[in-house]
């Protein structure tokens, strides 16, 4: 992103100075009606240029950014919630660590009931 914002800064630098060096050129000596034309031509060229250029690269400057923003947004989002699911998993090893025969049956399996909407309940 960085590299071709600059490398379109410096294309256009070296276009408004070409044009710039042209309409210097014309005007170094007493211009004639077709040599002012020609300048002035030249100068409407520089001033497109930069009303036209200047705000396109900013808006692809931004629409970088807020790419980069929303990736950067997605990745602390994603570390959040692995850092709290990683925190409910140890309580829940803590917990059923406290109390295993509530949790395991004799067997050794999990003692629950039930899977549903409701979700899964301990035996009575």
């Amino acid at each position: 992103m960085r590299e071709s914002f600059k490398e379109d800064m410096q294309e256009l630098t070296a276009n408004l100075k070409s044009l710039t060096e042209k309409a210097g050129g014309l005007l170094r000596k007493a211009p004639t009606a077709e040599e002012r034309k020609q300048a002035h031509a030249l100068l409407t060229k520089i001033i497109q240029d930069v009303g036209q250029n200047i705000p396109f690269m900013l808006s692809q400057f931004q629409e970088a950014t807020e790419k980069i923003t929303t990736a950067a947004k997605a990745e602390v989002d994603a570390f959040v919630t692995h850092a709290a699911m990683n925190l409910g998993v140890k309580a829940l090893r803590e917990q059923s660590a406290a109390t295993p025969d509530r949790l395991l049956g004799d067997d050794g399996e999990l003692d629950v009931v039930g899977a549903g909407p409701a979700g899964a309940r301990l035996k009575p």
